[in-house]
């Protein structure tokens, strides 16, 4: 029988860590699984501290809560440390699943000896694109060439069925909302605790691209299109957009360091000009469109000056080999 852990890193989304509880004890099987949540760089309150134990207590869940210093990427590098079990699946705190999730992933395991990782198809993901007869066109586009991909400008899309199922199942990245490995072949590798806004952890955008790329040196990556959860958007972090174009340009910078053969500054900075470029225009008609253009410029001063980062130009490539 395959050991399996679930790891939740969370920080400050009470009720949507709640509801992912209550949706993995709908899972089969859940019982047998252990099930760890991190809380990084916030204390929950003894109000969540109860509703968890509740939870557990009445569904009769196997988990532990721990506590890490600040940052996704540090919370999921301690999970990593803790797991001893054959496969480790991080989700985010946003998530729901289908009860069979647990089942179809471990059975894609045991039928795929050469995959170390593998993501489920994530529903929700571009619903908001099929809008347009554009939307529509962009979807089909995104659908049949783009899922699972990292393009040599930095963009990397989701496996999502919204609209139709994938056309393919070969990955380059896998996203950290759903993602799932082989614990004994991720060999020395970590999550880049450098991709982290501030000395105190903050948010880390990117570091599943990274970490996924990482363990493809181990084996192949993989969609499995019999398992599937839903994305929600969850309150807190990723609502701060001064946050997250900070760290969309440190991500940025650091991939063309870390995976030069897949991503190219050049790219990268031809593709942030022709969006800046396209912004300036439709904020001359659209004034309220200069938030959108000053957002993306500090993405874009963001990348420029992290490239120069003596962290990044240290510590780009510490874990190649």
């Amino acid at each position: 029988m395959i050991s399996h852990e679930i790891c939740i890193c969370t920080r400050g989304r009470t009720q949507s860590l709640l509801v992912l509880l209550e949706s993995l004890a709908t899972c089969n099987n859940i019982q047998s699984k252990l099930i760890r949540i991190v809380f990084n760089g916030d204390s929950p309150t003894l109000e969540l501290l109860r509703s968890i134990e509740e939870i557990r207590a009445s569904k009769k869940l196997n988990l532990a809560v721990n506590y890490s210093a600040p940052g996704l990427a540090t919370a999921r590098n301690f999970a990593l440390d803790k797991s001893d079990s054959d496969l480790i699946t991080f989700i985010d705190d946003d998530i729901t699943l289908e009860k069979n999730c647990f089942d179809e992933i471990e059975q894609f395991f045991k039928l795929n000896e050469r995959i170390v990782g593998s993501t489920p198809i994530i529903s929700g993901m571009y619903s908001d694109l099929k809008s347009s007869s554009i939307g529509r066109l962009k979807h089909k586009w995104i659908r049949t060439k783009l899922q699972g991909k990292l393009t040599k400008s930095g963009k990397n899309f989701w496996f999502t069925d919204d609209g139709a199922e994938p056309t393919h199942t070969d990955a380059m990245w896998l996203p950290g909302c759903c993602m799932t490995y082989r614990r004994a072949r991720l060999i020395d590798i970590r999550f880049p605790e450098e991709l982290q806004n501030g000395p105190t952890g903050g948010y880390s955008l990117g570091e599943d691209v990274v970490f996924s790329i990482r363990a493809s040196k181990f084996g192949e990556l993989q969609l499995n299109q019999k398992a599937r959860v839903f994305h929600e958007k969850a309150e807190g972090i990723r609502d701060n957009r001064k946050i997250m174009a900070i760290a969309l340009g440190k991500f940025l910078a650091y991939e063309t360091r870390e995976v030069p053969r897949l991503v190219s500054i050049k790219a990268v900075s031809i593709r942030l000009l022709f969006e800046i470029s396209s912004l300036c225009g439709k904020t001359l008609l659209q004034p309220k469109r200069f938030i959108d253009l000053k957002f993306k410029l500090m993405e874009f001063h963001g990348f420029l000056s992290e490239l120069k980062s003596p962290v990044l130009v240290s510590k780009g490539l510490k874990h190649e080999r």
